[in-house]
């Protein structure tokens, strides 16, 4: 069963990651960051499911859009004078330590 779902994952990524990868570039402008997309989106659908399939993989790039939009977003409204607050709030959020990097601000 098991080198059936290799199988199918190997074969999913094939024929799809280079769709995928070009939607997220779309999106982000930046090759690195659309990699990084890409990837996330598959690991998503291959977590989540037994039986990956590319209707899930349109649901998991989505839903990885809109996490990243919020990030940035989230991101983006930061002042210099409440970084290490919103550090430690992305910190329990998304697992992510900031607090070096809002010590620096």
């Amino acid at each position: 069963m098991e080198a059936t779902r290799s199988e199918a994952v190997a074969a999913l990524y094939r024929s799809h990651y280079s769709r995928i990868l070009t939607l997220c570039l779309a999106e982000t402008g930046c090759m690195e960051s659309a990699e990084d997309l890409a990837q996330d989106t598959f690991a998503r659908v291959l977590a989540g499911h037994t039986r990956p399939n590319a209707r899930l993989l349109d649901c998991a790039l989505k839903h990885a859009l809109i996490d990243k939009s919020e990030r940035d977003e989230m991101r983006d409204k930061w002042t210099p004078s409440d970084t290490i607050a919103k550090a430690a709030y992305w910190q329990a959020a998304y697992g992510e330590d900031l607090t070096p990097m809002a010590s620096q601000v």
